[in-house]
């Protein structure tokens, strides 16, 4: 055997690492405080009693949007349902819908009102000197 000494290299995920000594770190305080189910209970507690903003952020309890949790929770999932169930609708019925509008654009009724209103409108906003001078863009809405 030569005098070439022995390389051993060890490689540790450093996300595995931080995963044991937080779950590690959280069983030593359970142990330490106690019940482990009353301070899960509390912690439960704790969440479902913050106020939340419009995002979804934690905010006082007197901030003008402030709102429960829970009922932040209950709205979100109410719209994403009620999103979901049109999205659906809309796909299933999509030729339909088309139809109707094409039908509807059609109309001499319509292109009349549309004229009619965009009158009114200009007119409506002459009167005013806050809202002048008029301005009328045929562009794409953008997308946010």
């Amino acid at each position: 055997m030569g005098n070439s000494p022995v390389n051993a290299s060890l490689s540790i995920d450093a996300g595995y690492i931080e995963a044991e000594v937080q779950r590690i770190v959280k069983a030593a305080i359970v142990e330490t405080l106690g019940n482990k189910d009353e301070i899960i209970r509390k912690a439960i507690d704790s969440t479902i009693d913050k106020y939340v903003d419009d995002k979804g952020e934690p905010c006082r309890k007197d901030s003008y949007r402030a709102k429960p949790f829970l009922d932040y929770v209950a709205q979100k999932t109410v719209e994403k349902t009620v999103r979901e169930v049109f999205e659906e609708l809309v796909e299933e019925n999509k030729d339909d819908f088309k139809a109707e509008i094409k039908r509807q654009l059609g109309k001499r009724k319509w292109k009349e009102d549309v004229a009619q209103s965009f009158i009114q409108l200009i007119l409506d906003d002459v009167k005013s000197e806050w809202k002048m001078p008029v301005k009328v863009s045929l562009e794409k809405p953008k997308d946010y």
